[in-house]
Formats: C-alpha cells, structure tokens, sequence
C-alpha cells in the first residue's frame, strides 16, 4: 500500500496524464469554426473531425491497456504521448483536410492512452474505495484543466490562426514527455506475456465482457459518456452559429461547465468511502437526468440564450462527476492482473458509444438545439436506468445472499 505522499504524488502525475484528452478536444472548439472555414469546409465538416478524434479514442483504448500489461506502464506512456505530440503539430503544419482528420483519428487514440494508463495505474496501486478515491482527484485535475482550457481556447481563437489550438497541446506533450522520462517509476508488479497474443487478450476480453459485474457498470458509465459526447459535439457550433456569441464569449462559458465537474469530483473524492458507491450513483444518475430534461424543455420552450444550453450542462456534469469514479472502481476491482485490459474495454465501449452519438448528431444537426438536447436527455436517462436495474439489483441480489 503506497503512503499518503505517493497518494498525491500519483493524483497529480496521472492527472497531468488525462489532461491531453480536453486540451485534444477545448481547444479546438472555439477554433472549429475559424478551422472550418481555412479549409473551405461547413460547420458538420470541422464536427466530423471532432467525431474523427473520438472514433480514435475509442480504438486506442483497445490496445493501451493490453500494451501496458505486457510491457509495463511507463514504455506505453511514453510511446502514447510522444503519438500525441508527433499529431497535433503534424495537425498545425497539414494544408490537407483528409490528411487532417487522418491525424485527429490518431491524436485521438494517443489522447484514450491518458485514461486507460491512469486507471491501469491507479488499480497497481489501489481498490475499491481508495482506487475511487484516487480517480476521483485524478478527475478534479482534469476539471481544473478544463476550467483553464474553455477560456484559452477563446483567447486563441480571438488572436490566433486555428493552427495555434494544436500547437498548444503539442507544447503540452513535450513537457508531459519529459515529466514521466524523469519522474515516473513502474508501478505495475508482474508483466503479462500473454496480454498481447491475439487469442489469450480475445479471450480475456470475453471474460472480462461477460462478467454481469463489469457490465452493469460500463453500462451506466457508457450512457453518462453519450450524453457529454453529444455536447462537445454539437456545442460549440450552437453557441457560435445558432446563439452568436463570439470565441472569447464562448470560452468564458465554456469554463463555467467545470465548476460542476470539480464539484462532483471533489465530493467523490472526500467522501466516497464514507457514503459509499449507491449513493454516490443515485446522486450522480440523477442529476444527469435532471440537466437533460432541464435543456430539452428550453429547446421546446425555445429559449433564444446560450444559458438555455450551458446551465443544464452544470448539473449534468457534477452528475458524470459522481459516477465515473464509482463505475470505474466497481468494473476494475475484480480484475486486478488484467487491469489494463479490462480499463482498455471499458474506455472502448464508452468510447464507442459517445463516438457513436457524435458521428449521428453530425449528420442531424439542423441550426437549433432539439437534436443535442434530445441526445443529452435519452443519455441521462439511460444511465439512471441502467443503474437502477442493474447495479442496484444486482447489490440487493447480493446482500440477499
């Protein structure tokens, strides 16, 4: 068991370590038009690059955790964010938008190296209630980083070409690269031959999927991922295109959205072992409820505010904020030598399902908010559904026992 220093030490290392996920994605969203346009593309063009990066998201989270497990943690971190880094400023240098979305695709996949390494780690070294714990200050990291990148992204797309919002988060790799060369130890006690053999990983996959344990969980998770898919894929076009307000306008908004992450983050962080996980996934599910149905009846009422769009959004990420670490724990603990496989499925299948809601939302979008409201209300009320007839029954079939 680590001491109380090595706790922190590891919160901030890997939360350094997720936070190429939104710099990969915030930035760019005050961009996106200003990109679309140096590409003589529409606003749905620029969203399908956005859809691009989760799509490799999704499939770079099949194989990190796999990686990891056979060859360690640290050889995979620093061949994932040297990726990042090799992308975004190939990003910054392409006149070519097929090129462009090609590299998205990659960058995405070395951005899904930050979750699924972090969580991979965090299980070497924790379960249950401190691995939560753990996930939870590694999560108010990236809401911290969140809070700093909405108004950064503003302020570049106000003074700067769009080439700067992948320059930016190339610069960050570099730094991020030479932190973990110098300052990151292997956590991880015995290495898997087999992590990476076709046959052995399908099949530990395929014991890890089938485990009802695993899969009420990712379930709930997954839908809660739907819905914040859908909003960083439809929102900044509306802010922009539907309600006109300018970048740095957007970016002051944009960074009003993490306070209820950092919220949530940091109730689960302090007191997660003391509520335990049930409460915690009430509280969340519901509040995620609440927001979407909270944003679909502005849509219907027709609001014409940005805050018709983004104040639903406050209570529904202090809900995702609740839940992920919980779902995180509850998935991960019953695999613990074959953690970074069973964090690398979980992340595809949330992956996959937000890709999923971005890619149909691109293709729908019609200048007003009903498609992403829509999307955001469905995603909310799944997840409470899945836990309420998942995992709740299965925790009452267990202690019926």
């Amino acid at each position: 068991m680590a001491t109380r220093r090595s706790f922190m030490f590891y919160a901030v290392m890997l939360g350094i370590l997720t936070m190429m996920m939104p710099l990969g994605t915030d930035i760019f969203l005050a961009s996106m038009p200003a990109f679309a346009r140096g590409y003589g593309m529409s606003i749905g063009a620029a969203e399908l690059t956005l859809a691009a990066f989760f799509a490799g998201n999704a499939i770079g989270q099949i194989f990190w955790g796999p990686l990891s497990d056979r060859f360690g943690r640290k050889p995979i971190i620093i061949i994932a964010v040297a990726s990042y880094f090799l992308a975004a400023a190939a990003i910054a240098l392409s006149d070519n938008f097929t090129l462009a979305v090609i590299l998205r695709v990659v960058q995405g996949m070395a951005a899904s190296s930050g979750r699924i390494l972090a969580n991979a780690v965090s299980r070497d070294l924790y379960d249950r209630e401190r691995l939560a714990k753990l996930i939870s200050y590694v999560m108010t990291a990236g809401a911290i980083s969140a809070i700093l990148t909405g108004p950064l992204g503003g302020f570049i797309a106000d003074h700067f070409d769009w080439q700067a919002a992948f320059i930016v988060p190339a610069i960050y790799a570099a730094l991020t690269l030479l932190i973990f060369l110098f300052y990151y130890d292997e956590t991880i006690v015995e290495r898997n031959p087999l992590a990476i053999r076709p046959l052995p990983m399908l099949a530990t996959m395929a014991q890890i999927a089938r485990s009802p344990v695993f899969a009420a969980y990712v379930l709930t998770s997954g839908c809660a991922m739907a819905g914040l898919s859908a909003f960083l894929n439809s929102g900044p076009g509306l802010l922009i295109g539907l309600y006109g307000v300018t970048p740095g306008t957007f970016g002051i908004l944009y960074a009003l959205l993490p306070v209820g992450f950092m919220a949530g983050s940091i109730l689960s962080a302090r007191y997660g072992a003391r509520w335990g996980s049930d409460r915690f996934l009430t509280l969340g599910t519901a509040s995620m409820s609440l927001g979407g149905l909270a944003m679909l009846a502005f849509a219907i009422f027709g609001l014409p505010d940005p805050r018709a769009m983004v104040l639903p959004m406050i209570p529904y990420l202090f809900g995702f904020a609740c839940i992920i670490p919980q779902c995180a724990s509850g998935a991960l603990t019953p695999f613990g030598r074959t953690a970074g496989t069973a964090s690398s499925l979980q992340g595809f299948i949330q992956s996959m399902l937000g890709a999923t809601v971005s890619v149909i939302l691109a293709f729908t979008a019609n200048g007003t908010l009903y498609p992403m409201a829509i999307a955001i209300a469905l995603s909310g009320g799944a997840s409470i559904a899945s836990y309420v007839f998942l995992i709740r029954r299965m925790h009452r079939t267990i202690a019926g026992k």
